[in-house]
């Protein structure tokens, strides 16, 4: 059983209260009735009861519609307000609803009352609807953010576990396996020296090894420095890059260019090692996806931002295929530089090659 309307009525003539409320029940509704009178009646319901709907005279004596209405707007702004009024004009009754009435009916047309309190009921449950449909919205909103960021902190969290490991893994490879390699290979040298003349094939195999050892001895330095270079710390970013170029060249077969404009201030550590981690996995991508025969890597630095261009002149992509491939590449490069405040920009063109331009602010 649905409960009966509330409403309120201003209105100082009772007759025309007990019309509106058969009116109303002529049309279906069951209405429970609270008659006012005086501003500070009407106040003091407004404040202690609840209504689905307000009914007001315009005019009444010492106390008018629109301030009725302006007070309901303050301590009730979801309640219909509708004038119920036989003395209200046309340009009165349009300013009414511009100013935040809901609708008005002459007392000589009551018939038209129970169809607009309708309206204004249905309205109402629209606009909360709407309202609690908007609200849930900012909430989903406001946590998908709050998730946003957390994954943003556990990136960050991982890229420094990850670097942090991947430097102490090169350490011992170079302070451990290294050294240890090191030790290995003067011992064969040694064993080689004392073999006889007359024992030529063990002269040939001590030399084999001596070689073999020396040889893993230099994959295990590009090991490590692939892991965490030395130099990015003792001689800075453009050594890095510059070494990494040759490096690549020379193991991939893919002729790469370093070029730095300008000298520029030195960089802090975070930025360096982010520019470096992005050329890094950006050659990678040259070597394995792009069939490019040269590439180029620029660095500009100035007092205000760095900028880091890689150019590859192979095959390009669709930018829109781009990180749909599942390859986390990508994503390890978006969260390095948004980690520095930076930009990451890619560009490509099919048959033309493709450019990654990563852009970082500077505030020394």
């Amino acid at each position: 059983m649905t409960r009966p309307l509330r409403i309120l009525s201003l209105e100082d003539d009772a007759q025309a209260v007990e019309l509106i409320g058969v009116a109303l029940e002529s049309d279906g509704f069951e209405c429970e009735l609270v008659h006012v009178e005086t501003e500070r009646a009407f106040l003091r319901a407004l404040n202690e009861e609840a209504f689905d709907v307000i009914l007001a005279d315009y005019a009444l004596p010492g106390f008018d519609g629109l301030t009725a209405l302006s007070l309901t707007r303050t301590h009730a702004p979801e309640v219909p307000f509708i004038f119920v009024s036989g003395t209200l004009g046309e340009e009165v009754a349009i300013e009414s609803l511009k100013v935040g009435a809901t609708d008005y009916v002459l007392k000589q047309r009551l018939t038209r009352l129970a169809p607009a309190v309708r309206r204004a009921l249905r309205e109402t449950e629209q606009r909360k609807e709407r309202s609690q449909a908007e609200e849930a919205l900012r909430q989903s909103e406001a946590s998908l953010r709050r998730h946003r960021e957390q994954l943003r902190e556990l990136a960050a969290h991982l890229v420094s576990v990850q670097e942090a490991e991947q430097k102490r893994l090169a350490r011992e490879l170079h302070d451990g396996l290294n050294q240890q390699l090191a030790v290995v290979s003067v011992a064969l040298e040694k064993l080689h020296i004392e073999i006889p003349a007359r024992a030529k094939p063990l002269q040939k195999r001590t030399r084999e090894l001596v070689d073999w050892v020396a040889r893993i001895s230099d994959d295990v330095h590009r090991m490590a420095y692939r892991l965490h270079p030395a130099i990015l710390e003792n001689l800075g970013l453009p050594a890095a890059l510059e070494t990494e170029c040759r490096h690549f060249s020379q193991s991939e077969g893919i002729q790469v260019d370093f070029e730095q404009d300008n000298q520029g201030p030195s960089l802090p550590e975070a930025v360096s090692l982010c520019l470096f981690r992005v050329a890094q996995e950006t050659l990678r991508n040259i070597a394995r996806h792009s069939g490019a025969r040269e590439a180029e890597v620029g660095l500009s630095v100035a007092p205000d931002r760095v900028v880091l261009r890689i150019q590859d002149y192979g095959s390009g992509f669709d930018l829109r295929n781009l990180g749909k491939t599942g390859g986390l590449g990508l994503v390890s490069m978006e969260e390095r530089v948004h980690q520095v405040n930076g930009k990451l920009a890619i560009e490509s063109h099919l048959g033309k090659g493709t450019q990654v331009e990563v852009t970082v602010p500077l505030s020394f």
